[in-house]
């Protein structure tokens, strides 16, 4: 019976013949909100349905192969390649609908790193900004702000990860996986934690 709620989330992000950028958009949020892979992983199986696998493998830069290993889960993706996935599918549906509402309504982020570090919608506004721009660069200084006022060995092991592995993956040293991006983010926005005492 414990295995229903699980269930019912992954079901909240419906299967669709044609998925559109809000049925992607809630993908995201479920993705950093719950911790949850599955939802974005049926929307980008289901797009992928309709499109030709071998062309958007090249246009994110990884084999066919790889692409599926992904979506079953044999892989777990690395962030950058996940981005270009998400990214890649957000160009083609705004494309396909001729709909802004997907654009951003400012061109740049007006808050700095460090108030967005301290803030779970503006946390998650800034990881659909990734995905929509493909700069993954932005998150990663959202990050460095956050353990600027956390206890930096403790979100390390609430992440996962050796403290080492946080520095190399922050100073670009290391592409870090979406599984560990995931960790981050939920450690960031549900975890209390990792703050200083």
């Amino acid at each position: 019976m414990k295995t229903q709620p699980t269930n019912a989330k992954t079901e909240k992000t419906p299967s669709c013949v044609d998925p559109d950028n809000n049925h992607v958009v809630d993908a995201i949020l479920d993705i950093f909100e719950n911790n949850n892979l599955p939802p974005i992983m049926t929307v980008i199986g289901t797009y992928l349905e309709s499109t030709n696998k071998s062309a958007f493998s090249k246009k994110v830069g990884i084999s066919r192969a790889t692409l599926y290993d992904m979506l079953n889960g044999k892989k777990n993706p690395t962030l950058r390649i996940f981005v270009n996935c998400v990214h890649e599918i957000l160009l083609d549906l705004g494309k396909q609908e001729r709909s802004p509402s997907l654009k951003a309504k400012k061109t740049k982020n007006s808050h700095p790193p460090e108030k967005i570090a301290k803030n779970k919608h503006l946390i998650l506004q800034a990881i659909l900004e990734v995905f929509k721009r493909n700069q993954i660069q932005q998150m990663m200084d959202v990050i460095k702000a956050y353990l600027k006022s956390a206890n930096k060995t403790v979100f390390a092991k609430d992440v996962g990860i050796s403290r080492a592995t946080i520095y190399d993956m922050l100073n670009g040293e290391k592409n870090p996986t979406l599984r560990v991006f995931m960790q981050c983010v939920d450690v960031m926005i549900n975890k209390s934690s990792t703050k200083s005492y």
